[in-house]
């Protein structure tokens, strides 16, 4: 069987590869309000399963993990905002209404009344929380206020904060603004600002709102300097958007290359699960923790986003039980640039992509 990426392969092949190239997401004529590819609109109705690296797996692909890890939680805050917001505290506490959740709809509205701001305080506990495991994790940074849905803060307003993460051994990120995936303008000066602040090479990205158009964002990260990217994910939806739930080098469709930029897909957002699936706390682990085993299965990297808004109350409660929970399974508790360095020393993208020459023949 031929396809337009000029290869030849069987059916079964065929899908894996679609799956893992996103080659739907090169044809769709439909884009929801944040201009995302939306979850619902995908015809890959496997989503709770890796298949991709299922496939690999299978393939003899075995990742060995530092000090004996049996997979890596890849730990991940977003910092959308630090100061309370009545629009987002309002929406965020109707939610909870829906989702018969009266102490976090009380919880919201304490925050608003009391002004709260979730800056040093949320992210000495988030460091001190993650410490206590022996982990650490990567913070997203946004760099400037240009768009009221975007942070309501600058980067030079967490300079402090800045100092201290990386003081205590995590890493700094960039969260680009809502339209930076499209422009490399815009994503060089988001990057130089927040390189400006930190005094250090910024290596890792996500973009605000998991807003990426494919393959055009993962050419811009990599034109940029970035080496890592950490938003493959789908907002209304947790799981696996490509199937993968490893590390990979993204493929063009178009240019019919790998595309240099280590791609660490993100399995589970907390807006995701609390809020788009409207799950209470309990259907939301029974999920989790089959995405985590899953993982776990094929050795893989569970990238859980959990924004600095939502380590208070039960939110706080969940978090907690996921990161105690693949600690007692073995894993790996660290930050993007860490997973990204450990897997190019190891070539484990190589090794992938030989697995997929075998079938994918010229």
């Amino acid at each position: 069987m031929a396809n337009a990426s000029g290869f030849a392969r069987s059916s079964t092949q065929n899908s894996i590869w679609d799956v893992f190239s996103r080659r739907e997401e090169y044809e769709v004529k439909f884009r929801d309000r944040y201009n995302r590819f939306p979850y619902y609109m995908s015809r890959n109705r496997q989503i709770f399963s890796p298949v991709v690296s299922e496939f690999l797996y299978q393939k003899g692909f075995h990742v060995e993990w530092p000090d004996n890890h049996t997979f890596a939680l890849c730990l991940t805050h977003d910092i959308d905002r630090i100061f309370t917001n009545f629009t987002d505290i309002t929406r965020r506490a109707v939610g909870c209404l829906f989702t018969k959740e009266p102490m976090r709809f009380g919880g919201h509205l304490l925050s608003f009344i009391q002004k709260k701001k979730y800056g040093r305080g949320v992210v000495s506990k988030i460091v001190d929380i993650e410490k206590k495991r022996g982990g650490i994790s990567t913070f997203f940074i946004m760099a400037t206020d240009i768009d009221p849905e975007d942070g309501n803060y600058t980067t030079a307003n967490l300079s402090n904060e800045l100092c201290y993460l990386l003081d205590s051994g995590n890493e700094i990120g960039l969260h680009g603004s809502k339209t930076a995936h499209c422009s490399l303008e815009q994503m060089k000066k988001e990057k130089r600002e927040v390189e400006k602040v930190t005094a250090k090479n910024i290596e890792s990205y996500r973009n605000h709102y998991l807003v990426i158009a494919l393959p055009q964002t993962w050419n811009l990260l990599h034109e940029s300097g970035f080496k890592y990217d950490c938003t493959l994910g789908y907002a209304d939806c947790a799981g696996f958007r490509n199937g993968m739930c490893h590390p990979f080098e993204p493929y063009d469709l178009l240019k019919h290359n790998y595309i240099p930029i280590l791609e660490i897909p993100l399995t589970v957002m907390d807006g995701t699960i609390l809020d788009y699936m409207k799950l209470d706390h309990g259907r939301a682990w029974t999920l989790l923790e089959d995405l985590i085993g899953k993982t776990h299965d094929v050795n893989g990297v569970f990238t859980l986003l959990w924004h600095n808004t939502y380590f208070t109350g039960k939110d706080l409660e969940l978090y907690e039980k996921i990161i105690d929970h693949c600690s007692k399974m073995g894993a790996w508790l660290t930050s993007c640039r860490e997973i990204g360095e450990y897997w190019r020393k190891q070539s484990y993208d190589r090794e992938i992509k030989r697995i997929f020459s075998e079938f994918l023949v010229r």
